[in-house]
């Protein structure tokens, strides 16, 4: 239901998403996913994979009945890396700090319009992740990057409100 990543780089320097979604009568749903400026394009393959892999990690290490009070994922990025299907090594995790960094600047604004009743329509604007959190420790195998993302509110909300859709993960990464 976020339609946020292009998933491809063919189309130049895309700043903005737009999807128009129209449901019977006058109501419908509009959604708007941008960058702010300074950033190069909107989110390409490697942001989606680590979203996926982020959705994954969330379904995992929360129960469902906490979804709407827990919005942190604790991992490693080499944990991250395996579970976006990226090989493990230095270029990789560079890559996935710089598009976590690109993930938390992802904006959505949302408008829904209702065919009747007092409200005309909603709108708002929200980001996927409000803080990423690295830590450096030291342990029995060596070193590793700990990072701890916390899922903005108006993407949890969105999980809560059942506005989602599961993916079959070996899938979509094979």
């Amino acid at each position: 239901r976020f339609p946020w990543a292009r998933l491809s780089d063919d189309s130049g320097n895309q700043l903005e998403l737009s999807l128009l979604l129209d449901e019977a009568g006058d109501s419908g749903a509009a959604w708007l996913v941008s960058m702010p400026a300074g950033q190069p394009k909107l989110p390409g393959p490697l942001e989606a994979d680590l979203y996926v892999a982020l959705g994954q990690l969330y379904n995992t290490q929360v129960p469902v009945e906490e979804r709407g009070l827990r919005r942190v994922v604790q991992t490693t990025i080499g944990e991250l890396a395996a579970a976006a299907g990226r090989k493990r090594g230095g270029t990789t995790y560079t890559a996935i700090r710089t598009g976590l960094e690109r993930l938390q600047d992802v904006a959505i604004r949302r408008v829904r319009t209702h065919a009747g009743g007092a409200v005309r329509a909603d709108e708002e604007r929200f980001h996927l992740l409000e803080r990423v959190r690295y830590r450096h420790l030291r342990g029995g195998d060596g070193d590793a990057t700990g990072v701890e993302i916390t899922l903005s509110d108006g993407l949890t909300e969105s999980i809560v409100r059942g506005e989602y859709r599961l993916l079959n993960t070996t899938d979509y990464f094979r």
